[in-house]
């Protein structure tokens, strides 16, 4: 049985699944063969080492992986795993306590019920209700997610200290969403840990009936667990000492769910007789592939070195492309994957294009519409299917034609204006009987002659008839000269401030930024486009949304390019990988500029994204790009400047790497000097970069001077509700909200970039 268990593995696989008792600690490389390693070791400890299946407790994070271990395992051991515990964190945690349910808190029954995030979101709308707290301010989702970050750091609402007036109201919150969750009999997805690892901890009856049964406990991608997840590893295997970890700190890429790489370090602190055991072999890239890896992931600290290797030596170049604009690095893809098609015989589920952000997914899904080539989006929603985009989009159509009442249906109410259901009703009957038509009603109503409903509602639905007519009258100016789509489009964002409305519709930050962004893209794309007519933009958005992908069957993902983010990509590979907007401040993104641990974890996210290719690897940025609605010149990302030279081929990258403050000046120059495209040799000298210089440090920000006109001024005091006072060191012009860099007073926060519109600061006199 352990020749056959440990045939066909490397030396350093046979060392971790034949490794003894006592913890252990597997640093697995990307395409190191992890999922191997973990089903053969639960084989090799029930056909080897005589554990029996019920004394074998394996978790990880999704079902999906679970159910692929489980079957591995029993494929190798014929189907005798009886009793064998595989399951993720939660469901685990939720088998406990049904089993131990005289052990919960009073009133909870055995029957209790798991809230999902829709049924946590609409109890914490009564709570936010009853709390008399203004949602606009405080969306629930944005409560939840502090209750959230609370609970896997294991703190009960008793314990929860505020820090400002939003975890003042996280603080007030959190013991009546726990209340009402017990008077419902329901726990939510983070009680399922919490009260597992409080129980375990308090309940010492209950401590040693799991800590025996225990025998041997493994963890899947050990670098994702959070506080909650590595104390409840601890209590499990606490009796035996037997912990099998497998991960890799550096494909940690999800700090914003709660994980902490650091996990790993602190697994070696409380374990330092731990057996650690390096998985450097790699079965899935070429070795250039994993060199120009290397070369970034090694500038990060507090890590484990790893000397990935693997039997595919050589292999392609890296390909580095500078394309002149987004819409041209999108044209560039679509041909390259076209000639990679037509040349070596790939097929289009052979290829992925990657992205840090959302939002640049506009300008690839458009040219591969244009072309017809068939793509998917992974993870996430196409473009022209996101809310804030569907929203803003659905205005314009009321605008340009106000009888599309499925589009009036949308905003009459959006972002929230006090127009309920009854009135909207009202409103429709009152058109249909008059028969008239919208637009004569709306400017019936926008002039006060004729209102169909009174009351607040009857106000309401007055100032949304004017808002309508006023911005008709931007579109619509009178003359045969199209209006500028960017000032209707200004105009209308800033009426009906849908910016602010952002958090009542997002559950975290991070998803507030986000929808920024996209509505950012969503700008960029009005102002390429300015010079239309409202009718004609309109139209081509039809087009485009018309072609979206719809749910796809199993012959049409074997026949589509996948379009995903790098956070998505975490567990894929593919034959041929493209990584899009190699940009700093797109990757990586901006927010890390000012905080070292960030920058750490955009680092391992662009490793993540590399890592993914098997046999070629293409990395794009453009030269301008008005992902904000504004045509900026773009930094190659500082990245692309720790790739050894003769690892890439393609857009010039060798002597020198430019400033922020340069490249603005070079911009200026090329715009004044030549209005039409840049030569090619000209944009090569600009970005070029001495190697040896760009390995010993990263270049400093060097930002342009701050734009006349910009509500904050370098040196002004602020304050801001969640990250106390500071000072403003730069502002910025972004689209047509103005990006602030701030060093706070608090050391905790230090130097943040935030964008005013809705940042919430005041000015400190």
């Amino acid at each position: 049985m352990a020749a056959d268990l440990l045939s066909g593995l490397n030396p350093a696989q046979r060392d971790a699944v034949s490794a003894g008792t006592g913890a252990v600690l597997v640093l697995a490389g990307p395409g190191s063969g992890k999922t191997r390693v973990l089903t053969h070791r639960i084989a090799y400890l029930i056909g080897e080492m005589g554990i029996p299946p019920r004394g074998i407790m394996a978790v990880t994070f999704t079902n999906k992986a679970a159910a692929e271990m489980r079957s591995r395992a029993e494929s190798l051991l014929d189907g005798h795993i009886d009793g064998l515990q595989i399951g993720t964190f939660h469901s685990i945690c939720a088998r406990i306590l049904r089993i131990e349910a005289d052990h919960l808190p009073s009133g909870y029954g055995r029957d209790y019920v798991i809230y999902d995030s829709d049924d946590q979101t609409a109890l914490m709308k009564t709570v936010v209700a009853e709390m008399r707290i203004d949602p606009k301010k405080f969306s629930p989702g944005r409560i939840l997610n502090g209750i959230s970050g609370a609970k896997n750091e294991l703190i009960t609402p008793a314990e929860y200290a505020s820090s400002d007036y939003f975890t003042e109201i996280v603080k007030r919150a959190y013991p009546i969403y726990q209340e009402r969750l017990r008077n419902n009999n329901a726990l939510d997805f983070d009680d399922l840990l919490m009260m597992t690892v409080t129980m375990l901890r308090d309940d010492e009856i209950v401590r040693q009936k799991y800590q025996r049964r225990s025998e041997h406990v493994l963890i899947d991608e050990f670098q994702d667990t959070n506080t909650a997840q590595y104390k409840l590893i601890r209590l499990l295997g606490g009796y035996h000492g037997n912990l099998f970890a497998v991960g890799d700190e550096d494909q940690s890429i999800y700090a914003f769910r709660g994980a902490d790489y650091r996990n790993v370090q602190q697994f070696r602190k409380d374990y330092p007789e731990a057996r650690v055991i390096l998985l450097e072999q790699n079965y899935r890239s070429t070795q250039i592939v994993l060199d120009a890896a290397r070369s970034i992931i090694d500038k990060n600290k507090n890590r484990t070195p790893k000397q990935l290797f693997t039997d595919k030596e050589g292999g392609s170049l890296v390909t580095v492309h500078e394309a002149y604009s987004e819409g041209e690095e999108g044209e560039w893809v679509v041909e390259r994957v076209r000639a990679l098609m037509r040349r070596q015989g790939y097929s289009y589920r052979d290829i992925a294009v990657m992205y840090r952000i959302n939002a640049l997914s506009r300008t690839l899904e458009d040219a591969f519409k244009a072309t017809g080539v068939p793509y998917r989006i992974v993870g996430g929603v196409s473009f022209y299917q996101r809310r804030e985009i569907r929203d803003l989009v659905a205005y314009l159509r009321v605008i340009n034609n106000p009888i599309d009442t499925i589009s009036l249906n949308r905003i009459i109410n959006t972002p929230t204006r006090g127009i309920g259901d009854k009135t909207v009703t009202t409103f429709h009957d009152w058109v249909a009987a008059r028969g008239r038509g919208y637009l004569e009603a709306l400017e019936a109503i926008a002039n006060g002659t004729l209102i169909p409903v009174t009351g607040r509602s009857g106000k309401a639905l007055a100032e949304f008839a004017s808002l309508i007519i006023d911005l008709r009258k931007i579109a619509f100016p009178g003359d045969d000269t199209p209006t500028d789509l960017t000032v209707l489009f200004d105009e209308l964002t800033a009426r009906i401030r849908y910016v602010a409305y952002l958090p009542e519709i997002s559950t975290t930050p991070e998803q507030v930024q986000e929808r920024l962004e996209n509505i950012q893209a969503l700008r960029g794309l009005v102002s390429s486009k300015k010079d239309l007519r409202l009718d004609d933009f309109l139209a081509d958005v039809s087009l485009n949304t018309e072609a979206e992908p719809v749910e796809e069957s199993g012959e049409q993902i074997a026949n589509s390019v996948t379009l995903l983010t790098l956070h998505a990509a975490k567990g894929l590979e593919y034959p041929v990988v493209f990584i899009a907007g190699v940009e700093d401040g797109l990757l990586p993104h901006s927010r890390s500029f000012a905080d070292a641990d960030e920058m750490a974890e955009e680092r391992r996210l662009m490793y993540v994204g590399l890592t993914r290719a098997r046999d070629h690897l293409f990395l794009s940025y453009a030269f301008r790009r008005s992902l904000y609605g504004e045509s900026i010149p773009s930094i190659p990302s500082r990245f692309l400047a720790d790739i050894p030279a003769h690892l890439t081929e393609g857009a010039s990258l060798k002597v020198r790497h430019m400033t922020e403050r340069e490249a603005y000046k070079e911009a200026t120059r090329w715009d004044s000097d030549t209005p039409s495209r840049p030569a090619q040799t000209g944009r090569a000298k600009i970005f070029e970069f001495d190697s040896r210089a760009a390995a010993s440090k990263d270049r400093a920000a060097s930002l342009p001077t701050p734009t006349p006109g910009l509500k904050y001024k370098p040196g002004m005091h602020v304050y801001h509700p969640k990250f106390g006072t500071g000072i403003v060191v730069d502002s910025r012009r972004s689209g047509s909200d103005e990006e602030v860099s701030v060093r706070f007073e608090d050391k905790q926060f230090g130097l943040k970039r935030l964008m005013a519109e809705f940042a919430n600061m005041r000015i400190i006199p």
